[in-house]
């Protein structure tokens, strides 16, 4: 499945925002337990802890000053400790354990820990420990309660003992009041052993939930620590990928650049299915068209150049075959009225004389009708005619071409082969089709007389092929020159010594006149081929 560079780069980023938003997020998250345990232990645990620690304080000041006080302190203390109320207390400790219990927020252990301690507190107030020390001497009161429980035997003695207190001074209240305070201290003592037990627990129980809130706090960090470093490689990651996907664009630039240097064949840089490999494929594409365009444009320049030049030569041509042609003429004249002298002076002259004369006379004459067809030519270039179109059998019109020049190459001991197909009817001017192959026949057979090859031979060809019909003049001679299928349709160029190099420069322009092109193609070993195409 293709993805694009744009979803690529969105995906990465938005993959790096979730992996920061989830540390955040986990971060927030833990700061906020945290926050929440914290919170139960300043609210709940640590006022218990205090609650019991002055619970624990004020039973170790009671017991100690039943023992060691004096009588004031005595007297103080009967007043004080009905405001003790340490069952009252322990029920408050209770309630507070066994909320904190309840908290979802606190570790398992450490809600198992609080229930515990508040079960423990529970049973502090019903136990019976305070009778089993001293019950033997509660058997001795008349008016001791049946109930053996902590709570009910410390009011009891409280309750004796605040009432003794304003009891007269005989020798029996006296010793009923030491009994009675004997008894009150070692049950404070046995209710702050027990409350101290309490306490080494709940500290305990503190210290767990402390040890467990700072585990939890140091896997938090260490969490967070690893999903940052996770976070900070992917980061890395991406931005190495976010490198390698845009790498292509300096590659693109460069590729840029050697277009606009006219570097059109070098290859894509990349072949990636996203948004740069189609960049760099419509680069490519563009380079092509440029390339395209740019040898269309040369193509058009030379055609230019080519059309001005033929403009040029056309007019010059006109000039000069209009200044030899008249002198021309008058020279050909004036060659036969001398002709016509020498013959009447005949007898005045020696035969050898005579004969002389005559031959010089028809070498002249052959130079002049030369420098004629050389101006001919020069006119036809010049004042190239109209195209007349008309329907026409080819196979006819280059019948009669053939069978007309035939005759003439056999002479030279050249072979003509030809292989005409019938029925080739096409909108041509005939008289121009004829001249344009009588000018390929005329090449061809003056090339294979200066080359003098054995079993010379011009093969003429004509055939229809799709929309066209193809004329090709072939002969076996020694072909052209290495540049001459470059340019042997340009004016002036030839490869034979008496050529005006205009006859094949008329053959192109019979072709594309109607609207087809002729071509050359010419090697050593299988001499030289031109091929005319022309629309059927």
């Amino acid at each position: 499945m293709r993805v694009s560079l744009v979803t690529r780069i969105v995906a990465g980023y938005l993959l790096v925002l979730l992996l920061l938003g989830g540390v955040a997020a986990y971060a927030i998250w833990n700061m906020s337990e945290m926050k929440q345990e914290v919170l139960i232990v300043k609210r709940g645990l640590l006022p218990t802890s205090a609650q019991l620690q002055n619970l624990s304080a004020e039973l170790s000041k009671g017991a100690s000053l039943l023992t060691r006080g004096n009588q004031e302190q005595v007297v103080w203390l009967s007043h004080y400790l009905p405001d003790i109320k340490p069952f009252s207390k322990l029920h408050e400790i209770e309630k507070t354990l066994n909320s904190l219990a309840t908290q979802p927020k606190l570790p398992e252990k450490t809600r198992s820990n609080l229930a515990a301690i508040a079960a423990r507190v529970a049973r502090l107030g019903r136990s019976e420990t305070v009778h089993a020390m001293i019950g033997a001497r509660m058997k001795r009161w008349k008016d001791a309660p049946e109930s053996k429980a902590n709570r009910d035997v410390y009011r009891w003695l409280v309750m004796r003992f605040e009432k003794l207190q304003g009891a007269g001074s005989s020798q029996n209240d006296e010793l009923l009041k030491r009994e009675v305070t004997r008894s009150l201290g070692l049950a404070l003592r046995a209710m702050r052993k027990e409350v101290m037990g309490i306490e080494a627990a709940y500290n305990l129980a503190i210290n767990t939930a402390w040890s467990d809130t700072t585990e939890k706090e140091e896997s938090a960090v260490t969490v967070a620590l690893l999903m940052g470093l996770a976070s900070l490689v992917v980061i890395v990651g991406v931005f190495f990928l976010f490198l390698l996907w845009l790498k292509p664009i300096g590659q693109l630039r460069t590729f840029a650049n050697r277009i606009s240097r006219g570097e059109y064949d070098h290859p894509a840089p990349t072949q990636r299915a996203d948004e740069i490999g189609a960049l760099a494929a419509e680069l490519r594409n563009m380079a092509m068209r440029l390339k395209e365009r740019e040898e269309m444009i040369r193509s058009q320049a030379r055609e230019l150049l080519r059309a001005d030049r033929f403009s040029t030569i056309g007019k010059m041509a006109t000039q000069i075959a209009h200044e030899i042609r008249n002198p021309l003429n008058a020279l050909g004249l004036k060659l036969e009225m001398l002709d016509e002298d020498i013959d009447d002076a005949q007898e005045a002259l020696s035969v050898r004389t005579h004969h002389q004369f005559k031959k010089s006379l028809a070498a002249i004459g052959k130079e002049i009708d030369r420098l004629r067809d050389i101006t001919d030519y020069y006119l036809k270039f010049a004042k190239f005619p109209e195209v007349e179109r008309e329907t026409v059998d080819l196979h006819s019109v280059l019948t009669d071409v053939v069978g007309f020049y035939e005759e003439e190459v056999q002479r030279n001991g050249i072979t003509m082969e030809k292989d005409i197909q019938r029925n080739l009817r096409a909108e041509v001017d005939p008289n121009l089709i004829r001249h344009a192959v009588t000018n390929l026949l005329k090449n061809a057979a003056e090339a294979l007389s200066e080359a003098q090859t054995d079993e010379a031979r011009i093969s003429v060809r004509a055939w229809r092929e799709l929309q066209t019909i193809r004329i090709s003049v072939k002969d076996n001679g020694p072909g052209l020159p290495p540049d001459g299928e470059q340019r042997v349709f340009e004016p002036f160029f030839s490869t034979k010594k008496s050529g005006t190099g205009l006859g094949l420069t008329l053959v192109q322009q019979v072709s594309e006149e109607h609207g087809g092109e002729v071509t050359c193609t010419s090697s050593k070993t299988q001499g030289t081929t031109f091929r005319i195409t022309l629309p059927s």
